[in-house]
């Protein structure tokens, strides 16, 4: 997954708002957005 080579991917963060940021302003690899938001979705159903 191309996240995972983006060596300078904020794999630490667990802040939406903050990695929203970094994918928009560095996630070229990302056609849109909404893959980001569903992901999103997911982990947060997951943590409860």
């Amino acid at each position: 997954n191309y996240a995972y080579e983006d060596h300078s991917f904020p794999k630490g963060l667990s802040d939406y708002h903050e990695l929203s940021t970094y994918l928009e302003l560095n996630g070229h690899y990302l056609q849109s957005m909404k893959v980001f938001d569903d992901a999103w979705e997911l982990y947060v159903n997951e943590k409860k």
